[in-house]
């Protein structure tokens, strides 16, 4: 331990001393030795670290918000902000004829973006001493056989009926349909329809 002046009155002091014990003078070596004084950089270094990280996180975040709500193919990860609905348009609505010996069809094609599609309806027939007619529906390949006198598979088919409702599930995605009329079986008499039938897509 060595001895040093005290800069403002002159007296012999430790120099592990932090103030001078006759005037109490602070000395050049106090902020060396005190111990309080060598952690508080430390704590401010690190709050402004933790500042700078939180700000980093918020930026990231709001980066990933952005993203997902103008990107189309991430809002399959946000079904609640993005809700789908179901919307209606209508394949035949009204009055028809359907000859004697023909057939009356209504094609329609279902949306590429449609989650779930299905056909829903009603229809009364009249004329002839059945009032009777026969209602098909089919997708594109099968109508191709189905006009040309061969077999064909049906999403929804009758036989000779005055009235029945439809109400029939098609596959999701763009595809094409044919609703038919039928009253190929009647050699004489038109047939009058009455119908109302609708497709009903959620996309």
């Amino acid at each position: 331990m060595a001895l040093i002046k005290c800069p403002e009155c002159q007296s012999d002091v430790s120099d592990q001393a932090f103030s001078c014990p006759k005037c109490g003078h602070p000395l050049k070596n106090a902020s060396l030795n005190d111990p309080q004084s060598n952690t508080k950089p430390v704590r401010r270094s690190s709050a402004i670290k933790w500042v700078l990280i939180g700000i980093l996180v918020i930026a990231v975040l709001s980066i990933f918000a952005s993203y997902q709500k103008f990107n189309p193919k991430s809002r399959s990860y946000l079904p609640s902000m993005y809700s789908k609905s179901e919307h209606t348009s209508y394949i035949v609505q009204g009055s028809i004829i359907a000859k004697a010996l023909q057939y009356r069809y209504y094609q329609f094609t279902t949306r590429p973006d449609s989650e779930r599609n299905r056909v829903s309806g009603r229809f009364q027939a009249s004329g002839g001493t059945g009032n009777d007619i026969k209602v098909y529906l089919m997708g594109e390949n099968d109508f191709t056989n189905y006009k040309n006198g061969h077999p064909a598979n049906t999403c929804f088919e009758t036989g000779q009926l005055t009235v029945s409702e439809i109400n029939a599930i098609l596959l999701p995605g763009m595809h094409t349909y044919y609703l038919v009329f039928d009253n190929s079986f009647s050699s004489i008499t038109d047939k009058e329809v009455n119908a109302e039938i609708k497709l009903l897509s959620t996309y």
